[in-house]
This record gives structure tokens, sequence and C-alpha cells, in this order.
């Protein structure tokens, strides 16, 4: 099986993504593992500028959970529709804001969870901030802000060398350049 992460900032194409490689594969068995930062905030605990260190910790262990399970029940290919590393850029650019909701060593130790799980990856998709952000309630709407996080994740892969490829230009573009990348990884 295997396993491939979609990470960057928030409106920046991850599930349109996801969708057309699932529509365009239509017959290829792949498990997809999305809506966990969405199930949080339902559950009560905010994200994004405003969240937390239980915000954060219900994300690792609903994160984790999700990819355990598929990963038991996968038998072709693992989506997952952002990873810790995205929850590790988001603290890190937090830590700037005006009043810091979670303290330092506590990014720190997400970007170590976050580090181990990416081992647990084939390949990382880092989707560029490229489109106008789509109006969601759960989603902030400063720009600065959401360059900022997408900034971070690419600075993440990058720094630890993790293996990525970076989905830029329209969604076709960005469809053709991951199915090459996916055929490479079964070569």
């Amino acid at each position: 099986m295997k396993a491939i992460a979609f990470v960057g900032t928030h409106s920046s194409g991850k599930s349109t993504l996801i969708d057309a490689y699932l529509s365009a594969h239509s017959g290829t068995d792949i498990t997809v593992i999305r809506g966990i930062t969405r199930a949080i905030i339902r559950r009560g605990f905010p994200m994004e500028k405003s969240s937390t260190v239980d915000s954060f910790t219900n994300y690792i262990r609903d994160q984790l959970q999700a990819e355990r399970t598929a990963r038991g029940n996968a038998q072709g290919m693992l989506f997952s529709d952002r990873t810790v590393i995205d929850a590790a850029a988001y603290a890190k650019v937090n830590t700037n804001l005006p009043r810091p909701f979670v303290p330092q060593y506590f990014v720190d130790m997400l970007l170590e969870v976050a580090l181990l799980e990416a081992s647990r990856y084939d390949l990382f998709v880092y989707c560029s901030a490229e489109f106008p952000m789509q109006p969601d309630p759960f989603r902030p709407t400063d720009e600065p802000y959401r360059q900022q996080v997408g900034d971070q994740v690419k600075a993440f892969l990058t720094e630890h060398r993790i293996r990525h490829i970076i989905a830029t230009g329209d969604v076709e573009t960005r469809l053709k350049n991951l199915t090459q990348a996916i055929f490479t990884l079964h070569g």
C-alpha cells in the first residue's frame, strides 16, 4: 500500500485535488482520510488562529487514529487530506500572534509527532495557496495568515527532507503532476 499525504494551508486545493484524482481514477482502490479538522470544530474545539493545546491534542489523536484504522483496512492506496505537519505549521505561525494559545514546547512536540508520522507516508503533496479562498465558516479569511501557514508547511517539508512534490497551477496541471508522481512511486 502506498500512502500519500496532501498538505498545505486552508483553501489551497487539497480536497479538490484528491477529488479530481478519485474522479479520474475511479477504478483504483483508495482510502481517504478527511474531515478531521471540521469534526474537531464541531465538537467545540477552536482551530486555526484560535487553536489551543486541547484543539491540537484532539487533532493528533483523531488523525493518528484515522491513519491506524485506514491502514488496517486499506488494500490499495491511502490518501490523507492533512496530517500533523499541518497542525505543527498552524501552531508555529500562531506563536507570532498577539496572544499565543499554544506554548513553544508544545509546538516542538507537534513537530516531533509530525516527523514520526511523516515516515509512514511515501509522498507528501504540498498544495500551494494559488486560488482565492472559498467562503467557508470553518476557515479564517486572513490572507497573510493563510500564506504564512502555507510557507511554514513548505518550510517543514524542506528543512526535514520529507519527500514531497509541489502542486501548482490549475487543477488539471496539479492532477497530471500527481498522477505522474504516483506512477513513479509504483515504478
